[in-house]
């Protein structure tokens, strides 16, 4: 029934836990998979909301909300019921996060996550599992790295795992409710597909989700043209470990072997061996593109590509 509903619904999300409020999405529980399925709005007709609500139970999207520390009611008021923006000057982003954990007590999260953010304009609870920080521009912002090696002692300390999307830096007066909306449906496709990120934006959730269109998508090659990589990486696990940090290190192959304990030589080597391979150039830009994107497919989608 659920995988008929996602064939019919192509656009709808599926999530483990309670659901974000929001008004693009009707939300339902699929009780037999203790998961909730979200459909757009603007895809259900009269009929077909009557009939899925005799299907599955509706889940309401009441507020529930809960202040944590700051201004986080006429945040909240803004961001979801489209009230005045609150009286702030400077440029701010929206953090959103998901805890696995609902037992944390407000006070323990909410000094938790002052300490990592030092200076939040706001944190609300959204529900058990999710919700916001308001965090001011200043000129030393936590970088993203940082931010994930804070999160890692932050789960030790709670006992939770944690995906945080960093949004991109506003101003209140240009503040455009279509961007945030964007940034929520970035941040329910994190969700997921990659939890186990910790620290994920724009630029890092984008490229995951291109790939999942490209190889859902029946009309473009791009599924096929990749196997090849793709049932190497499969066969060495470890060469793909190598490709991907060679990539990252802006193929940097003296730094990816000091960073992997190889001899730089034994790194070069099996670059070598895998353009002679595959006949991709990792020197070039469109050879390194095209890997990359089959890297992650092979690290996000790899249990649905072999299943």
């Amino acid at each position: 029934m659920l995988e008929k509903l996602i064939n019919q619904f192509p656009n709808s999300l599926i999530v483990k836990n309670n659901p974000l409020p929001s008004n693009e999405y009707h939300w339902f529980k699929d009780e037999d998979n203790h998961q909730f399925i979200g459909i757009p709005n603007e895809e259900l007709s009269d009929g077909q909301l009557e009939l899925l609500q005799a299907l599955f139970p509706h889940v309401e999207q009441t507020d529930g909300f809960q202040v944590i520390a700051g201004q986080a009611n006429a945040w909240y008021e803004f961001l979801f019921k489209g009230e005045d923006s609150p009286l702030f000057k400077n440029e701010f982003r929206v953090i959103q996060f998901y805890l696995s954990s609902p037992s944390i007590e407000a006070d323990g999260l909410g000094e938790a996550l002052v300490n990592i953010f030092e200076k939040p304009a706001a944190i609300g609870m959204l529900s058990p599992h999710q919700g916001f920080i308001i965090e001011e521009k200043i000129d030393f912002s936590i970088s993203n790295e940082e931010l994930a090696s804070a999160i890692e002692a932050f789960e030790g300390d709670f006992y939770t795992n944690a995906l945080f999307y960093i949004g991109s830096f506003h101003l209140p007066d240009n503040f455009r409710e279509r961007s945030f909306e964007q940034e929520q449906k970035y941040f329910r496709f994190a969700q997921q597909t990659m939890l186990k990120d910790k620290v994920v934006s724009f630029d890092k959730v984008l490229p995951v989700f291109l790939v999942k269109e490209l190889r859902e998508n029946p009309s473009l090659a791009f599924k096929s043209s990749m196997d090849q990589v793709i049932s190497i990486f499969q066969g060495d696990p470890d060469l793909f470990s190598a490709i991907k940090k060679y990539i990252e290190n802006h193929n940097n192959t003296s730094l990816t072997a000091k960073q992997l304990y190889l001899h730089r030589n034994s790194l070069q080597y099996r670059l070598e061996k895998f353009t002679d391979s595959t006949g991709i150039d990792l020197k070039s830009y469109s050879g390194t593109l095209a890997v990359y994107l089959a890297c992650l497919e092979y690290e996000y989608f790899k249990d649905e590509h072999f299943a």
